[in-house]
């Protein structure tokens, strides 16, 4: 059992950490400065929130090891305690990524930031989202079979 809730882990959570260091290297590579000026970002804090944004994929991988407690027959059994297991801690680091970047488009007129590091973060934050959310419900589904 532990090998099939491998498979799942992978796909929810390797993979989008995978697809955001290849973006993270890929936009950190091409990233050619910026207009944008403050007191708090400058050109060097591009690559920095880069690597930062990568530690928190990091981390929602890690977070998403609770996965594996689907390999108790009490929590297998249970669909709302697998979803819990399966999707609540790493969503809720997603989830307040994606508002906090909502919020930062929403409310800034006109719009200060940098719009291609922001939909990075975003990217990434919604990779990992709806990977868990078809990870489970393929899951699910090979255990009706």
């Amino acid at each position: 059992m532990t090998q099939n809730l491998s498979k799942y882990y992978k796909k929810a959570a390797v993979y989008p950490l995978i697809v955001s260091l290849i973006c993270g290297i890929i936009l950190s590579v091409t990233h050619d400065g910026s207009g944008y000026k403050s007191e708090w970002f400058t050109d060097d804090g591009f690559v920095e929130t880069v690597c930062l944004t990568i530690a928190v994929s990091v981390i929602i991988a890690a977070v998403s090891s609770t996965i594996f407690l689907n390999s108790f027959l009490i929590i297998k059994s249970n669909r709302f305690y697998s979803f819990l297991s399966w999707t609540i801690p790493a969503s809720l680091i997603c989830l307040f990524i994606i508002y906090q970047e909502l919020e930062n488009f929403s409310n800034r007129f006109p719009y200060e930031g940098n719009r291609i590091l922001d939909s990075y973060i975003m990217l990434v934050a919604v990779t990992h989202l709806g990977s868990l959310f078809v990870t489970y419900i393929l899951f699910r589904k090979s255990i009706k079979e």
